[in-house]
């Protein structure tokens, strides 16, 4: 789902988020068969009508911890 598109000048970019259930391998762990959702930002760059550049950041780490793949250690005291 795209939850907002922006375009200025040569670039257009969007915050989108998207899921599935996780039935294959991700980052070499096996399935675990839990839906997740992540959210990602992506930057397009046109020229001449044609996209000519793309930036993609994913949110990994929202993603591994909703598979359980890694655990949130307890917070650090100063």
């Amino acid at each position: 789902t795209i939850d907002e598109l922006v375009a200025v000048g040569d670039k257009v970019w969007a915050r989108q988020r998207g899921g599935g259930t996780n039935l294959g391998s991700f980052a070499g762990h096996p399935p675990t068969g839990i839906k997740a959702f992540t959210d990602v930002i992506d930057v397009c760059r046109f020229e001449g009508g044609k996209m000519v550049e793309h930036w993609g950041v994913p949110d990994q780490l929202g993603m591994m911890l909703q598979l359980g793949h890694i655990k949130m250690g307890a917070p650090v005291r100063a």
